[in-house]
């Protein structure tokens, strides 16, 4: 009872060293209580409920992670998605994600409706009933514009799956933008110089001229490019 009585507290606004001082009991003691139920543990009995309310979320969080977009703006579009948590199970979740995020983290450009969109695949391991170490690929498609993003598991990181994904992300967004940016991936790209010249894989451009946009690539080993060419960064 006493910890559903500080969850409450908590929710309704009342900060951690506010709860230590009208309880009486230590701040971290109370910080763990609060993060366990946010996390869908029962500090009372020990025990797990089914998952974490954050759980079917965390790969939205990632991907929305690597366009630079903090704790507070995530937790407002999840919420909008159907996440109940609040922030401190999500900032638990992200803060060992931030040191590769952050080596990445630059300004972003975001260009007039239509102008551009951005591509990005993530890796996801995981282990299967088997034991084997295996991976789920995500698609993720971005528009500069308004940000707002599409994405998708798809089985494997070749040209067949990235390819039906993106013809997958252009038809949700009903519409092509007039230039595509995507990272120097194999399945993409052959060869880039790093100065302007691209050699395109053949299926790739094909795909570019028939939905009819134009295909560019960032900067080699430079993937933060994506969203700031213009700013010359």
């Amino acid at each position: 009872m006493m910890e559903s009585k500080k969850m409450g507290m908590y929710q309704e606004g009342v900060s951690i060293s506010e709860l230590s001082r009208r309880t009486g009991h230590d701040r971290k003691t109370i910080r763990k209580v609060v993060q366990e139920q946010e996390d869908g543990k029962n500090p009372l009995s020990g025990t797990k409920r089914k998952g974490s309310k954050l759980e079917s979320y965390k790969p939205y969080v990632e991907q929305r992670m690597r366009f630079g977009v903090n704790a507070e703006r995530i937790l407002r579009e999840i919420r909008e998605r159907g996440y109940t948590g609040g922030i401190t199970v999500l900032r638990e979740f992200m803060h060992p994600l931030r040191p590769v995020v952050s080596a990445k983290a630059t300004r972003r450009f975001e260009t007039g409706p239509g102008e551009q969109d951005q591509i990005d695949l993530g890796a996801f391991p995981y282990i299967d009933a088997e034991g084997n170490r295996r991976t789920l690929w995500c698609f993720a498609m971005v528009l500069s514009y308004s940000w707002m993003l599409y994405s998708e598991f798809i089985k494997a990181s070749d040209q067949l799956h990235i390819l039906q994904a993106l013809r997958n992300a252009l038809e949700f967004f009903d519409g092509v933008p007039k230039t595509i940016l995507s990272d120097n991936c194999v399945p993409l790209v052959l060869s880039n110089d790093g100065h302007g010249r691209v050699d395109w894989q053949p299926a790739y451009l094909d795909f570019a001229k028939y939905y009819g946009f134009v295909p560019k690539a960032c900067k080699p080993y430079r993937s933060r490019m994506k969203g700031n060419e213009k700013l010359g960064i």
